[in-house]
């Protein structure tokens, strides 16, 4: 019953989610037209602050593509892909195979977001080559479902800035307004509530 309904839904979304290439232009379409209508005498100034700001990404795209790789070097290593390998031979239900896939996800994404991404895609492979009873789209809905704990994990940028001094969400005021204390890493990655 449950792949049934995946599957209803993956086949709408096949055939109707563009592109995201396509998405991508037509969102900067919609921003230049709202733009324009806004600042109908500057077209000029709108094209040159898109210009600018694109490259403006280039070290951040940078970031990205280093922690992807960093993330595809570690799933690589042997004994990482012999253990993933391992895993994936104790899911020998289709229950057993989203439990295992999103707990193996989750674990890598608490680590860092970039190993995550490529140990959610192996482990989902590897589950769905042995249990073909598995939905694979569901098993891999529940390999990238667990992008949702990232922010807890201690590769977040969102923890990572607020721990960082000076940042304005770096402070709390306890019981009164002239004490304050630093957030630090093992307070924002480690404290109980983040770990459960």
């Amino acid at each position: 019953m449950l792949a049934g309904i995946a599957d209803r839904f993956s086949r709408v979304v096949q055939r109707y989610l563009p592109d995201a290439f396509v998405i991508a232009v037509l969102m900067t379409i919609l921003v230049f037209a709202i733009a324009l209508a806004m600042n109908p005498t500057e077209p000029g100034t709108i094209f040159s602050a898109w210009g600018d700001g694109f490259w403006a990404y280039l070290a951040f795209t940078m970031q990205m593509v280093l922690l992807l790789m960093t993330g595809m070097t570690l799933a690589a290593v042997p004994f990482v892909s012999r253990g993933l390998s391992s895993l994936a031979k104790l899911a020998n239900k289709p229950w057993k195979a989203y439990l295992l896939t999103f707990l193996v996800s989750a674990a890598a994404y608490y680590i860092n977001w970039g190993l995550a991404v490529v140990v959610g895609a192996i482990i989902a492979r590897e589950i769905g080559k042995r249990n073909k009873n598995a939905h694979f789209p569901l098993l891999v809905a529940c390999a990238y479902s667990a992008t949702v704990l990232f922010p807890g994990g201690i590769s977040s940028s969102i923890g990572l800035t607020i721990a960082t001094e000076g940042h304005f969400l770096n402070i709390i005021s306890l019981f009164n307004h002239y004490y304050f204390h630093i957030f630090s890493c093992d307070y924002v990655y480690f404290h109980c509530f983040n770990v459960t």
